[in-house]
C-alpha cells in the first residue's frame, strides 16, 4: 500500500496522487487505452473549513464542466448516456433497487445508535451492472464523538480527469448526512485499488505539476 497521509484541500490530495502516478506509476496498454497506474493507495482528506471556494488548486484547474457533470451524477436520479445508460449514483444512493434510500438509512441508523459500526452502504447492482461498473464501490460512515468520517473503497480512479470531482461529491454527501446527524464533518478516508492518468491526459498533467 500507499500511504499519502492527510490534507486540508482535496486539491492537494489531487497534486500528491498524480505527482506519484506520473513518476512512478507503471505504463499499462491495453487494447486502444494507455495510462500510468498505482495501485494500493490510500489517503485522508481534512473536512473542517474545506469548501471549494477556498480550494485554490481546484479553483484554478478544476474543469467547471466536469464538476457539474459529477454533481448531476451524484444527485439526479436517472441513467447516465456516457456510462453505457447505467444508474447515476444518485439512483443507487437515494433510489437502490427502485425503492431504497441509502443515504436516509444511514442518517436513521446513526441518529438511532450514534457509535453504530455498520453504516455502510454500496453502489454495486450486481444485478444490472454489466457495461460499467461504479468507481466508488462502498461507503463506510464512522461517528466518533460526533464527529463523522467516511472511509470510501474505490476500484479505480481517473485522476487525470474526474477523480477530484468525485471527492468533492463526496465530500457533499459527507455534509449531508453530518447535518442531519447532528455531527460536525470529519475526514474522508480513501483507500483505491488503482489510481490512473491516460495518456491523452500527461500534457495537461505535467503542466499543472511544473508549477505545483
Amino acid at each position: 500500500m500507499i500511504e499519502f497521509g492527510q490534507y486540508t484541500y482535496i486539491g492537494e490530495a489531487w497534486v500528491a496522487v498524480i505527482k506519484k502516478i506520473m513518476q512512478l506509476g507503471r505504463e499499462v496498454k491495453e487494447g486502444s487505452e494507455c495510462y500510468k497506474e498505482l495501485k494500493g493507495v490510500i489517503f485522508c482528506i481534512s473536512c473542517v473549513e474545506n469548501h471549494e471556494n477556498t480550494d485554490m488548486i481546484l479553483n484554478k484547474y478544476g474543469d467547471s464542466q466536469i464538476i457539474q457533470w459529477m454533481k448531476d451524477n451524484f444527485e439526479l436520479v436517472q441513467s447516465v448516456k456516457e456510462l453505457h445508460n447505467a444508474n447515476s449514483y444518485a439512483a443507487r444512493l437515494y433510489n437502490y433497487g427502485g425503492s431504497k434510500n441509502q443515504i436516509q438509512w444511514i442518517i436513521d441508523k446513526i441518529n438511532n445508535k450514534k457509535n453504530v459500526r455498520s453504516a455502510t452502504i454500496t453502489t454495486f447492482e450486481p444485478l444490472t451492472d454489466v457495461g460499467y461498473i461504479p468507481c466508488i464501490s462502498l461507503l463506510d460512515f464512522d461517528n466518533n464523538d460526533d464527529i463523522l468520517d467516511v472511509y470510501v473503497y474505490a476500484r479505480a480512479l481517473d485522476f487525470g480527469g474526474k477523480a477530484y470531482a468525485n471527492m468533492l461529491c463526496i465530500r457533499d454527501l459527507l455534509e449531508k448526512v453530518a447535518s442531519n446527524t447532528n455531527c460536525s464533518m470529519g475526514n474522508i478516508h480513501f483507500i483505491c485499488k488503482s489510481v490512473h492518468v491516460y495518456d491523452y491526459d500527461y500534457d495537461k498533467i505535467n503542466r499543472i505539476l511544473e508549477v505545483n
